[in-house]
């Protein structure tokens, strides 16, 4: 593994999640300047006539996909899944299946009401064959349990927030869009020498844990820190593998933000390099 990155196993989790913070202070306009710097290049190469989208999929697997987005049993397992998740913790719900049931019939009333557009989840979940709606409720029970065993949530005191906007920046320079996720978000206590420790971001990854984990968590953090008003990165991201029952720890300071930058612009650059010169710029 990486070196920033702290290889634990699943069961351990919950311990990652609550342990006192040291990062999570805002970044000044320099530190905020030179991460953008660091990523200028990539956003050159990339051109800005075709915009990347550059996701956790495009950071793991180094490859570009600029299909149209469209649902499917795959694309909707998250959107269904962490609603799912929510409502067990919140008590509405007594296991992940049954969460899942609880969004797919409100979703349904939702679409009812005329309260939903076509081409949304809701409208696609009505109209597409019975075996595809089923599979992607049997892929989002699956998703949200892993989730749902992971964690000891009822260690985590006041509610963590599960599921929330992705957070997405632009390069000013054009090129690429950064975009970052996180299934559940938790304000931690703070280390006594560090009063302004900041969010702990528990993110669901798949496979095994990689090099290319790394730069997942990492550009995650960075998208959440250049996204946000204040400038305040998360203090630790934590990466979910749990088919393989681990876990990696990334703790976010300024250098390992600085390492994030060069790291998606080293994967940008890569991806520009994939592509026939005519169809990069």
């Amino acid at each position: 593994m990486s070196a920033p990155l702290r290889l634990i196993t699943a069961a351990e989790v919950t311990a990652a999640l609550l342990a006192p913070t040291e990062g999570g202070s805002a970044l000044d306009a320099e530190e905020v300047a030179q991460l953008v710097m660091a990523m200028a290049p990539a956003a050159a190469a990339w051109g800005r006539q075709r915009q990347l989208r550059l996701d956790a999929y495009a950071l793991s697997h180094a490859r570009h996909d600029d299909r149209p987005f469209s649902w499917s049993p795959l694309t909707a397992r998250r959107t269904l899944g962490l609603p799912a998740v929510r409502s067990c913790v919140w008590g509405l719900a007594s296991n992940p299946s049954d969460g899942v049931a609880l969004e797919v019939e409100r979703l349904e009333q939702r679409l009812a009401d005329g309260r939903e557009r076509n081409g949304s989840l809701a409208h696609w979940l009505s109209t597409a064959p019975l075996g595809a709606s089923a599979q992607a409720m049997s892929q989002a029970t699956a998703y949200a349990t892993e989730l749902w065993v992971a964690v000891r949530w009822s260690e985590l005191g006041t509610h963590p927030t599960v599921g929330a906007p992705d957070d997405v920046v632009a390069h000013p320079d054009g090129g690429f869009v950064l975009r970052g996720r996180a299934e559940v978000r938790l304000a931690t206590k703070r280390a006594a020498a560090h009063p302004s420790g900041g969010e702990v971001r528990l993110l669901i990854l798949p496979g095994g844990p990689t090099e290319a984990s790394a730069i997942t968590l990492g550009a995650a953090a960075l998208a959440a820190t250049l996204a946000s008003r204040d400038r305040v990165p998360p203090a630790r991201m934590v990466g979910l593998f749990g088919a393989q029952g681990q876990a990696v720890v990334l703790e976010v300071t300024p250098s390992a933000l600085r390492r994030s930058a060069l790291g998606v612009n080293a994967r940008v650059l890569q991806l520009a390099a994939q592509m026939q010169p005519n169809q990069a710029m």
